[in-house]
């Protein structure tokens, strides 16, 4: 397991960091790939890519729409909040 991100934003008003681990996945499952042949790992390369997208429009969003990253990741099923290790967990329960 990696420690959390700390990043620092370069912008005056700042940059919220936030950190998420998603179960399961790999580096290479953010793109979409529909030749990988395990099933379990094409499944949750499929959640994942999905789940990224959609992260990807609540931050884009975020510029009209305030707390639509944190609106996103809270009412997400398979996101839940470790208050411990300060990060969003992402769980698709695909074993």
């Amino acid at each position: 397991m990696f420690d959390n991100a700390n990043f620092v934003s370069a912008h005056p008003n700042g940059l919220e960091n936030i950190n998420i681990e998603i179960v399961g996945e790999r580096h290479s499952d953010f793109s979409y790939d529909p030749t990988e042949t395990d099933p379990v790992k094409r499944e949750i390369n499929q959640l994942t890519n999905q789940f990224m997208r959609r992260l990807y429009r609540a931050v884009v969003d975020e510029e009209t729409y305030p707390h639509s990253v944190n609106d996103f990741l809270e009412n997400n099923p398979s996101v839940e909040f470790n208050s411990e290790r300060g990060v969003w967990e992402v769980d698709f329960g695909v074993s």
